[in-house]
């Protein structure tokens, strides 16, 4: 008979388990999972292992069949996933006349221009309103390729509100992406390459 060694991993208090191959012993073939400081000194215990659903949420349901970022149709054209429309120009045009607070006397702009700030097809730099739309269409975008990838349900209400509040927050600095966000998300190496 053959002990299966059980590798635990652990999400939001779920444990989940993948077996591994252990010597052979004179133990029944049921898994056995060697746990330490459990309740009661417990050394040992039998377990079954559950289907993994941990990454179904309060937002997320496993209602829809996986589909890729392209899909082919009945009449065997191939569709591009439709790209997550976020802010409408209504939402945008709040923003467009705020000065940002870039802080620490003018540096902090100087910086956000050199760095973050990139270049859009007519030759000009982007505005930090236009940084922070490109950075929260990338993010919902990842998102909603890997929600349809996975075979999981998208709530684009919810996440049109979600989307909105991202934007008021990174737009206003009370939370900003990593540096390398800021200069990468939205862009082609996230939208067309997957990076």
């Amino acid at each position: 008979m053959l002990i299966k060694v059980l590798s635990r991993y652990i999400f939001n208090k779920c444990v989940l388990f993948s077996p591994r191959n252990f010597p052979p012993s004179t133990q029944p073939s049921y898994y056995s999972v060697f746990t330490f400081a459990l309740p009661r000194n417990i050394s040992r215990q039998n377990f079954s292992i559950p289907k993994p659903n941990f990454w179904t949420r309060k937002y997320f349901s496993s209602a829809r069949p996986s589909t890729s970022k392209n899909s082919i149709t009945a009449d065997g054209v191939h569709k591009k996933a439709e790209e997550f429309r976020l802010l409408n120009d209504s939402f945008l045009s709040n923003y467009k006349n705020i000065a940002p607070s870039f802080g620490f006397n003018g540096l902090g702009e100087i910086v956000y221009r050199r760095t973050y700030s990139r270049v859009k097809a007519d030759g000009k730099k982007e505005q930090w309103w236009e940084t922070v739309e490109r950075v929260v269409k990338g993010t919902f975008n990842m998102q909603k390729r890997w929600i349809e990838q996975n075979g999981l349900a998208w709530d684009p209400i919810k996440a049109q509100e979600l989307a909105q509040s991202m934007y008021d927050k990174i737009f206003n600095m009370k939370f900003l992406p990593p540096g390398r966000g800021l200069w990468a998300m939205g862009s082609p190496l996230t939208e067309e390459r997957d990076i």
